[in-house]
């Protein structure tokens, strides 16, 4: 923080990218699939981009499911429960919350780095686009 505060950070300062989130490893990717078919830029998307768009559904989902069961654990219609009842629901209750923490932390982890693929692979096509 020090050095940056001091004087300008320059590019042999920073970190690279890993190669599978550069522009062009995933630009090329898509250009690929996008050249061999010429159907629309939304299916080739899809296409390349799909399985993690949906696998970052299926964790969101289980988080929004784990939400609403959570309360549903409360609920009991009798008021003769024992101490190992509430234990129970109490581990339940912790145990629901713990999965829901996870799943919702890898359902954005997933999301913000697929949507950075997909910013990067729509800024090469453009330039691609726009240079041929």
């Amino acid at each position: 923080m020090e050095i940056g505060y001091k004087a300008g950070i320059s590019d042999d300062q920073l970190y690279d990218l890993p190669r599978e989130d550069t522009t062009r490893q995933v630009g090329n990717g898509v250009l690929s699939a996008w050249n061999e078919r010429r159907i629309q830029v939304w299916n080739t998307l899809f296409e390349v981009f799909g399985r993690q768009y949906c696998l970052a559904a299926v964790s969101k989902v289980i988080n929004d499911l784990l939400s609403f069961a959570q309360p549903q654990l409360l609920y009991k219609p009798g008021s003769n429960e024992t101490v190992a009842c509430g234990l129970l629901i109490a581990v339940g209750m912790f145990t629901a919350s713990f999965i829901q923490t996870i799943c919702m932390n890898q359902y954005l982890a997933i999301f913000n780095e697929t949507s950075m693929k997909m910013k990067a692979t729509l800024t090469a096509i453009v330039y691609d686009k726009a240079t041929t």
